[in-house]
């Protein structure tokens, strides 16, 4: 008798020995094996909510089952007594509650080797959490694709006054990146070839990266920078070489704090006969980062940056926008109000963002997905030629996507009335140089189809810098 309760205190004070206290906050990672007993985690009581969340790290199946139960841990748990399951979902789980109680990971039969997962506790929201927002696409040619991070930190707010009323300069080469910017990690599949288990780990950050197919790790050029090319954040911006021309991609990004996922960003790279070569990075015009007219920059670039941009287009543009914001200083600026909603400064930034529209004109092809609405286009002559007279002929027909009428309409919007700024109306001749009707409608603003410049599919359906 003696012998019996000695075993049950010793397989007691084990099971007690064997179970870990989470700390709050903490992250973690854990495994379970094939064959053992289940994982005991203890949850602290706290005088507010704790929020749990789990991220699978292990592709291999059949994957583990997560279980929380209040209270203490119960002697050899089943999934039958370990209290009520949380479910995986894109390779995450949650679960929110004031403690005390207790996390089991149960191993599913068959498979062998351990399971890894990660376990993190906190009074805040949610480390591993899901999220909501897609990459943004900038554009692609045969080979090459430009794809943006969500924005990870607001941009700076320096809004000028009066008597001291200055505008950011036409080149805007004084905007500082963040002293220490994130570092994020794109994952590109070809769409046609990505692995069934996305589905199983889209949310997980230490999943995702284990999933074969991945083109970036396979040797493809890849360049990051931090940018900030519009008023909405710092961006981290990756410029992918080496694609197949003619190919549909999806992109994910792992965020910047490591613990999620953004959606997916699908895209499609232009056919081989694609004339036309990519553009990005200019201070001047933040936002541009899409193919333009020119032939391919001389070896060993292979996109127009700053440093190659020639300057016989680079310079008028710059120029245009710093006389607009000379005489748009001619207005008491700050100290006499023409607006309610908008400033001399919000007046400066619609009329660099149209023309930087205009001025560097935008290339597409004709999708092959026919997307609802058809996009903007217009094929140039056989020449090339381009209504900038700033650009020269590229020497070869190409497609232009028409500016947006939109990027007109908001300097008119924004800008004191002495300026004289005119659009060309909806139903007279918008049409032949901006394309209508996505964003606003004739009737009213916002009313257009689908409602914005691009949509989170690649489709691009008129140029919105």
């Amino acid at each position: 008798m003696r012998r019996l309760v000695a075993f049950l205190v010793l397989n007691y004070l084990s099971q007690c020995w064997a179970q870990t206290t989470l700390s709050i906050p903490s992250q973690t990672q854990q495994q379970v094996t094939s064959g053992q007993s289940a994982l005991t985690l203890a949850i602290p009581q706290a005088p507010t909510a704790l929020n749990l969340s789990v991220a699978l790290c292990s592709t291999n199946s059949p994957f583990p089952r997560f279980f929380v139960g209040n209270g203490s841990a119960v002697s050899n748990p089943t999934t039958d007594t370990a209290g009520d399951e949380i479910f995986l979902d894109g390779g995450v789980a949650f679960w929110s509650g004031s403690g005390p109680a207790t996390l089991y990971a149960f191993p599913t039969s068959g498979g062998t080797g351990a399971r890894f997962f990660e376990v993190a506790l906190t009074q805040d929201q949610a480390i591993f959490r899901r999220n909501e927002s897609a990459p943004l696409f900038g554009d692609s040619t045969s080979t090459q694709a430009i794809v943006f991070s969500p924005p990870f930190l607001d941009a700076p707010i320096n809004e000028p006054s009066y008597p001291n009323y200055t505008l950011p300069n036409a080149n805007l080469s004084d905007a500082s990146p963040p002293p220490a910017a994130p570092s994020q990690t794109l994952l590109l599949y070809q769409t046609s070839n990505i692995s069934s288990l996305v589905a199983e780990f889209n949310q997980s950050f230490c999943g995702m990266p284990l999933i074969p197919g991945n083109v970036v790790a396979t040797g493809k050029e890849l360049t990051k920078s931090v940018v900030l090319r519009d008023s909405s954040g710092w961006r981290t911006q990756f410029i992918i070489e080496g694609l197949t021309p003619s190919t549909n991609y999806t992109a994910f990004i792992i965020e910047a704090d490591g613990s999620s996922v953004t959606q997916p960003l699908y895209f499609t790279t232009k056919s081989t006969s694609f004339p036309c070569s990519l553009v990005h990075s200019l201070p001047y015009c933040p936002a541009v980062a899409y193919s333009v007219p020119l032939p391919p920059p001389q070896s060993p670039s292979t996109t127009y940056f700053p440093g190659n941009l020639p300057s016989d287009i680079a310079d008028p543009l710059v120029s245009s926008i710093g006389n607009f914001s000379t005489s748009l200083l001619t207005f008491a600026c700050g100290r006499d109000i023409y607006s309610p909603l908008q400033s001399c400064a919000d007046c400066q930034e619609a009329y660099r963002e149209w023309a930087c529209a205009v001025s560097l004109p935008r290339c597409a092809e004709s999708p092959s997905n026919n997307p609802t609405p058809a996009p903007a286009l217009q094929a140039s002559n056989s020449t090339g030629a381009t209504r900038s007279s700033n650009i020269p002929p590229l020497g070869k027909q190409f497609t232009e996507l028409l500016p947006c009428v939109e990027t007109c309409y908001q300097v008119q919007r924004a800008c004191p009335s002495f300026l004289g700024w005119q659009c060309p109306a909806y139903r007279v001749n918008a049409n032949a140089s901006y394309g209508i009707g996505f964003i606003d409608s004739e009737k009213k603003p916002l009313g257009g189809f689908p409602g914005a410049a691009q949509d989170d599919f690649g489709n691009v359906f008129c140029n919105m810098p």
